[in-house]
């Protein structure tokens, strides 16, 4: 393990490496003695869950709309070849914050990283942690060498796209979003297979 030092945050970043993500090293830092950014583990999962619930409440959503569970989130983030990675903003050791992302691949651009969600417990919003998970963020980002991150956010999230408009990301209005469900999959992987009659 190595270490070097942050200027910006003068505290010291520690990088580790994991061999499920191609010998390239993670990022863990310390903030702040009040909060503690670091990778995800396998006890964080039921507490990143119940994040991942408190979101789905704030888009007008009834929990029981996810279709996901803590035993499924720990097997797909632990197991051999994990979906996803995640980062959590600690406070006395009480999980307040997450950023759940995975990598991905643009044929314009090359290796990727998506963001999938960025949670704050409600509490907590406000005070600067989403942007030191997304710092945190940025840092595991150059350090696989990404060439980009993308994420989505709702029109309606005006919170949100206010902070993303804050680090200046760029905001594309131009993209449709695509969705098949895993009842849609299911039917049109079974369905005839045929080329449109010239």
């Amino acid at each position: 393990m190595g270490k070097i030092f942050n200027k910006q945050n003068k505290d010291t970043v520690w990088l580790q490496h994991d061999p499920r993500l191609c010998q390239r090293p993670i990022i863990i830092m310390k903030y702040s003695e009040k909060i503690n950014i670091r990778k995800g583990k396998e006890e964080d999962i039921a507490s990143v869950f119940r994040l991942v619930e408190e979101l789905a409440v704030h888009h007008n959503h009834d929990t029981d709309y996810i279709d996901n569970t803590p035993v499924q989130m720990k097997r797909d983030a632990f197991g051999a070849a994990p979906y996803f990675h995640f980062i959590v903003a600690e406070e006395e050791g009480n999980i307040v914050g997450a950023t759940i992302y995975y990598f991905t691949y643009s044929t314009w651009k090359g290796k990727s990283l998506y963001l999938e969600d960025l949670i704050i417990t409600r509490s907590h919003r406000g005070k600067g942690i989403g942007k030191l998970l997304m710092q945190a963020l940025a840092e595991e980002a150059v350090a696989h060498d990404v060439r980009k991150m993308k994420w989505q956010v709702a029109e309606d999230n005006v919170s949100a796209i206010g902070f993303y408009d804050k680090i200046a990301a760029d905001l594309d209005p131009e993209w449709i979003n695509c969705e098949l469900s895993h009842t849609q999959l299911k039917a049109m992987s079974t369905a005839e297979k045929e080329l449109v009659p010239a």
